[in-house]
């Protein structure tokens, strides 16, 4: 029973330590990319994005997935985490070496001098990073988030203040690449300051570390495929300038995920390696962070597509106002993002890593077949094709995670008819109130709309529950309360 209190405390802990430090770090990433917008034009962001998009892959393949191994073995050695560390700086130099090769062949291939430039320091700053102390692991295998997050809100105010500085400067791409170098080099610093532990080269390598890893190496690479297809496929058809307003319209529409949903992700993988032997209350667990997950990201994106206009003139300007057009749209995707991210960790908690990968590769074929066939004219005509092939691989994403792992896939529509309903009643509710707000300049109907939204969406929530209460006694709907934060995290023993 101490066990079992000691292991929700420190989960719930964890959980707070990392919302804490995301909050702050995601908070000046956004104040960041709000003044950026203002200073720097759309190609600027698009020129970084493709460059990011291809330095990510590279990235994944140098990420052999020794980390995700460490923290789902009970008791790894210093040996393991020696090697671990060792894979991580072979693969990343092996790989940055062959990226810096084809530098020009990429800048070429997407037309674009800048991007050879851009390629180069990425290259660098990603060498650097390697030799981030692998010790960091450690923490996090213990859930303790405190000292790590430290880290990260340092690095993120430095990189903050050296990125605005650069912008005013230079007036160009180069503070986002200015203020990256910064967040690595204190990242790295950081890591050897707050943990004791130092890391030494060892090519003695387990045979089960590269069983582990060669799966789950793959899969990221699929992955990866699958997530940033969409910018390659606009960068190709549209230029620069569509791939930044794409780029930018992605980001902020995921915005609810990423920075409030995410940083629970990190502490509940840990905390859910830890019921490896007991499949029932994994997968119990695992339905209930859907549910909180759903409850919370389907008012989101339902409401980010009913002020999507001033939304978008408010938050990023008016040079920014086709992004309008698709903002909301792709807000809808973090459905089955949540979805994906929780099932997952049951394939890693299962051990059936290599299954994870078929709904990554039906999305990949869904996405280029519908960009095939499908005459698409404009990124907004691409980001409503997004979406359409987002839900047909979700259907695809539960059917394989049924046969897998036993996915309930009843209790998963379940948990998630509720609140998509309710979202979509208070869609159609602001729909109505839409004309009586547009008068108001658009700070104000920006407001006057997120309040009456989020009050529609808490009154429906409070209605359904209380009328659940009374004809169902001792059903399994008692959302309102088993889905809060707290509840959930308690509840994940």
């Amino acid at each position: 029973m101490t066990e079992k209190f000691s292991t929700k405390k420190l989960l719930f802990k964890a959980y707070l330590w990392n919302m804490f430090g995301k909050l702050i770090v995601r908070s000046l990433g956004i104040i960041s990319t709000l003044i950026l917008v203002r200073l720097l034009d759309p190609k600027d962001f698009g020129i970084v994005a493709i460059g990011i998009l291809i330095i990510g892959f590279f990235e994944v393949l140098s990420n052999a997935g020794v980390n995700r191994y460490l923290i789902l073995q009970p008791s790894p050695s210093d040996d393991d985490y020696n090697a671990a560390w060792t894979i991580n700086i072979f693969l990343r130099t092996v790989l940055n070496i062959i990226l810096i090769l084809l530098a020009s062949s990429a800048a070429r291939l997407f037309e674009n001098p800048e991007l050879e430039t851009v390629i180069y320091i990425m290259c660098l700053t990603e060498f650097f990073y390697s030799f981030r102390n692998i010790g960091m692991v450690k923490l996090e295998k213990e859930l303790n988030y405190q000292k790590e997050n430290k880290v990260l809100i340092l690095a993120k105010i430095l990189s903050f203040c050296a990125c605005l500085t650069a912008a005013y400067y230079f007036r160009n791409y180069y503070a986002l690449l200015i203020g990256n170098i910064v967040n690595v080099i204190i990242s790295i610093i950081g890591s050897y300051m707050v943990v004791s532990y130092r890391p030494k080269f060892n090519f003695k390598f387990q045979a089960e570390m590269f069983s582990y890893s060669k799966f789950l190496l793959f899969r990221n690479i699929v992955s990866y495929i699958r997530s940033q297809m969409d910018i390659l496929l606009v960068g190709k058809r549209f230029g620069d300038v569509a791939t930044g307003q794409f780029s930018v319209a992605r980001q902020f529409s995921a915005m609810p995920q990423s920075e409030l949903v995410s940083p629970a992700m990190q502490p509940i993988f840990s905390g859910l390696a830890k019921f490896k032997s007991e499949p029932a209350k994994l997968m119990a667990n695992s339905i209930q962070v859907l549910q909180l997950g759903y409850l919370f990201l389907a008012p989101c994106a339902l409401g980010l597509l009913a002020v999507a206009e001033p939304f978008t003139l408010v938050v990023l300007g008016e040079k920014w106002l086709p992004v309008k057009d698709f903002i909301g749209v792709l807000a809808l995707l973090m459905i089955i993002f949540i979805t994906q991210s929780v099932i997952t960790t049951l394939y890693d908690a299962n051990n059936k890593i290599k299954y994870s990968m078929f709904g990554d590769f039906a999305g990949i074929v869904l996405l280029a077949t519908g960009f095939i066939y499908y005459s698409v004219n404009s990124v907004t005509e691409f980001a409503y094709l997004r979406v359409f092939v987002g839900a047909i691989n979700f259907c695809f994403i539960i059917y394989f995670a049924k046969i897998f792992v036993e996915l309930p896939v009843k209790k998963v529509l379940e948990v998630l008819m509720l609140p998509l309903s309710l979202s979509l009643a208070m869609y159609y509710f602001l729909m109505l109130l839409k004309p009586y707000f547009y008068s108001y300049p658009s700070a104000v109907e920006l407001f006057l709309t997120v309040f009456f939204g989020f009050t529609i969406y808490v009154l429906l929530l409070l209605l359904f529950s209380i009328l659940i209460r009374i004809f169902i006694k001792g059903g399994e709907f008692n959302l309102l309360i088993d889905s809060l934060p707290i509840s959930v995290l308690k509840r994940l023993k």
